[in-house]
């Protein structure tokens, strides 16, 4: 079954997709109410979840225009103001029923199989084919009274057919119903499925229910006479291992929740930061003040957010103080007796969200040998960011990193608080059974800026090289980034321009080769830019921000190896592709290019046609990714 959600709150919805998930429903987002009617315009859905407060909308208002056009699907709303008028409104408006947050997501579920079952069609408990049985409450599915045991998307293939007896469905309209927006397949994939799940039937001695409409899709088949049963089963049929399975569901449904709080248990603190900074703000100016009105507007809506998602996630302690902040909040102008009681809230609150983040979230240890380590800013803003902090006490700790248990994700280590290189050589290599060190998760800093520095740096291994001064908060976005990062993330926003005219920066020290290179690609559209001297690489790197980097790999003083890994230790250029020219195609040369990060080579002498392939290439990708990229940045 496929559904819409209109939810504006990101963790809210990614919650709720990720139980609703684990019960194969197929669940595509919308952020606002014109973005929903965009939806429901190109695809169809079996239920409209749909949240009150919206950002360009009152949800009541966009269910009652829907109802008007003739939309008659289920509507579910969800809000967070648990008021009998609020209720009316939204019911009188068209829909079909009302869920006030936080809510179980068990009660979701239910409240969702029931609305379904209410459709125009009558859908029963169970649907069923013969001896095939569906049971969408349980995600369950049988023959013979045997369980059968279905992917996904083998599953909601066969609820498909079995919901929609007499319908033929096109691969279009299969893929339509049963993957989201973000991710539809090819139509081979809707082949594969359909194959797959046939053969399971097949391996259970069921009967091929797939009918084949030649040029137009499939349909189920009609079953024999002598194998007619009725639609509903019999409710007095017993549901063996009702429930371990209903246990099995609510584990799943728990373990999506503690990976949803993960990824957004940042944005959680920041909200609560808001609130604190208010507290701070109207100290002293309890009247009411013009130049703050703004600000607390938005501290009341960030109490809404909380009041309205952190229950979702079993922390209804939370839940309440965050309503009763915005209630405080709502409160103009706020008394001297009011501003104290809102600050032993917010105070309430922040314990409570210690005490819950330190049960529920896995915070990865990151082992820091730098003085400012200690300090209880760093220590507090780490916590936010959804990391531990465990100073390293003295040098000699450093070198023994097998005695760090549990094994750290990440090392922060200062370089100017050490008098040599050899704790971080020993770091790098160090190797241990069943635990290794990604390559991103060393972190050095230092004041010294010049290239040998960094060259030096490089040889050691790879690592992320920041210069100091920086704040604490620029070095543990910095850690979250390269640790949350996939190769497909794309992190400068310089680099995000299209491939029209795309800069490229070409290091060689020949400088035929550089004049050869520049002929053959500025016809193409591509800026050009070539440096003869490697000493000057960093200064022109940073003023010409190029797409794409070409560089020669023998280089005297500094080769296109060390170039490369200067560029990925620096989380300002660790994005940009990077093309090596060599005249060596041998193994070890080619296993160097790749381990030091390049993207790709190309052997001397040069073919101009596979040059300009392998360039484009690289820019084509780094665009996909871009794209990739914006897609995902939350929605203003």
């Amino acid at each position: 079954m496929k559904l819409l959600l209109v939810e504006d709150e990101a963790s809210l919805a990614t919650a709720i997709v990720e139980a609703l998930s684990a019960d194969y429903y197929v669940v595509d987002i919308a952020r606002d109410g014109q973005e929903a009617q965009d939806y429901l315009e190109v695809y169809p859905y079996d239920l409209l979840m749909l949240d009150v407060g919206l950002p360009d909308q009152n949800g009541i208002d966009l269910c009652r225009d829907l109802r008007t056009q003739g939309y008659t699907q289920p509507i579910l709303l969800l809000t967070a103001h648990n008021h009998s008028e609020t209720k009316v409104e939204g019911l009188d408006a068209g829909a079909d029923d009302y869920l006030v947050k936080p809510f179980e997501m068990t009660e979701l579920a239910a409240r969702i199989r029931a609305l379904l079952r209410r459709g125009q069609i009558a859908q029963q408990p169970i649907l069923s084919w013969g001896e095939l049985r569906l049971d969408p409450s349980s995600c369950e599915v049988s023959f013979a009274d045997l369980p059968l045991h279905l992917t996904p998307k083998e599953y909601a293939l066969l609820e498909l057919f079995l919901r929609n007896p007499q319908r033929v469905f096109s691969q279009s309209a299969i893929l339509d119903h049963l993957w989201t927006y973000e991710d539809p397949p090819g139509t081979d994939t809707v082949r594969a499925h359909v194959k797959g799940l046939r053969h399971k039937l097949k391996s259970a001695a069921a009967p091929d229910i797939i009918e084949t409409v030649y040029g137009l899709g499939y349909r189920l088949k009609a079953p024999p006479e002598d194998l007619t049963t009725p639609a509903e089963s019999n409710p007095s049929h017993p549901e063996p291992e009702e429930q371990p399975n209903q246990s099995s569901k609510q584990q799943r449904t728990q373990q999506a929740l503690a990976k949803t709080w993960q990824r957004y248990r940042t944005q959680h603190w920041q909200r609560l930061n808001t609130l604190e900074d208010l507290v701070s703000q109207l100290s002293g100016e309890i009247s009411q003040n013009p130049e703050l009105e703004i600000t607390r507007h938005e501290a009341e809506g960030e109490a809404h957010k909380l009041a309205g998602s952190l229950g979702t996630f079993g922390f209804s302690q939370g839940s309440e103080l965050a309503r009763q902040i915005e209630e405080q909040l709502h409160k103009k102008p706020l008394s001297g007796s009011q501003l104290k009681h809102l600050r032993k809230t917010i105070t309430a609150l922040r314990q409570a969200f210690e005490s819950f983040d330190a049960t529920h979230a896995n915070l990865p240890v990151i082992a820091a040998y730098w003085s400012k380590a200690t300090s209880s800013p760093f220590q507090s803003l780490a916590t936010e960011h959804g990391f531990k902090i465990r100073p390293i006490p003295n040098l000699d700790a450093l070198n023994h990193p097998q005695d760090f248990t549990p094994s750290p994700s990440a090392w922060i280590i200062d370089l100017d608080e050490i008098p040599e290189m050899d704790p971080i050589i020993n770091l790098i290599h160090f190797k241990q059974p069943h635990i290794s060190y990604p390559p991103t998760s060393l972190i050095l800093l230092t004041e010294r800026t010049d290239l040998t520095t960094r060259v030096e740096t490089s040889r050691l291994g790879k690592h992320i090289l920041l210069q100091k001064p920086l704040s604490f908060n620029e070095i543990l976005i910095t850690l979250k980034t390269q640790l949350d990062r996939q190769t497909t993330t794309n992190s400068k926003d310089s680099a995000l321009k299209s491939l029209k005219r795309a800069k490229i920066l070409v290091v060689d020290d020949d400088e035929s080769m550089l004049s050869a290179l520049e002929e053959l690609l500025d016809p193409w559209g591509l800026e050009v830019y070539t440096l003869s001297e490697p000493k000057d690489f960093l200064k022109q790197l940073n003023y010409l921000n190029p797409e794409l980097l070409i560089l020669d790999i023998e280089m005297p003083k500094f080769s296109g190896i060390e170039l490369c890994q200067v560029v990925r230790n620096d989380p300002d250029w660790s994005w940009i592709p990077v093309l090596f020219l060599t005249a060596h195609t041998d193994s070890q040369i080619v296993e160097q290019v790749f381990s030091v990060g390049g993207d790709d080579f190309v052997s001397k002498p040069i073919v101009g046609p596979e040059l300009i392939t392998r360039v484009f290439n690289r820019l084509e990708r780094t665009e996909l990714l871009r794209r990739v990229w914006q897609k995902n940045l939350p929605k203003a």
